[in-house]
C-alpha cells in the first residue's frame, strides 16, 4: 500500500496517508470548492488500509479552519476511522491540535470529541 501525500493550499490541508508508520496527518485550512470530491481518495486509501492496519493508527490534526462541507466529511471519515477501532484490528489515537488562541478550533475538537467514540486528545499549541 502507497502513501498518499498531497500538498496543502489556500483552500485544501496538507495530507499524509502513512500505512508504514500508521499515521493519519492534515494540517492547514479546508475550504474546497468540492470538499467530497477532495476527501474521496481519503475514503480509499482508509477502505484498503482497514485491511492490514498498524496495531495503531494516529492521526493528527492541525486546522486553521475548516467550512460547514468539510466538517462533514470529517465526520463521514471520523466515523469509518470509529468503525475501525472497534473492529478490534487497530487502536485509533487523535490529537487534535489548535492554536491556543483559537477557541473555535478548540470548541470543534471537543464536538468531535462527544459525537465519536475514539480518543482524542485536544492539544493546544502556539501556531500550526
Amino acid at each position: 500500500m502507497e502513501v498518499l501525500r498531497q500538498e496543502g493550499s489556500l483552500t485544501t490541508p496538507s495530507v499524509l496517508l502513512d500505512p508504514e508508520n500508521g499515521v493519519i496527518e492534515l494540517k492547514g485550512k479546508s475550504i474546497p470548492e468540492n470538499s467530497y470530491e477532495f476527501y474521496q481518495p481519503l475514503y480509499y486509501w482508509l477502505h484498503d488500509y482497514s485491511k492490514n492496519p498498524k496495531k495503531e493508527t494516529q492521526v493528527l490534526l492541525s486546522m486553521e479552519y475548516f467550512n460547514t462541507s468539510s466538517s462533514k466529511e470529517f465526520m463521514k471519515f471520523f466515523k469509518k476511522l470509529e468503525e475501525l477501532h472497534f473492529s478490534g484490528q487497530t487502536r485509533i489515537k487523535v490529537q487534535w491540535f489548535y492554536e491556543s488562541d483559537d477557541e473555535e478550533m478548540m470548541e470543534m475538537g471537543e464536538s468531535l470529541r462527544r459525537e465519536v467514540n475514539v480518543p482524542i486528545e485536544i492539544i493546544a499549541i502556539d501556531e500550526i
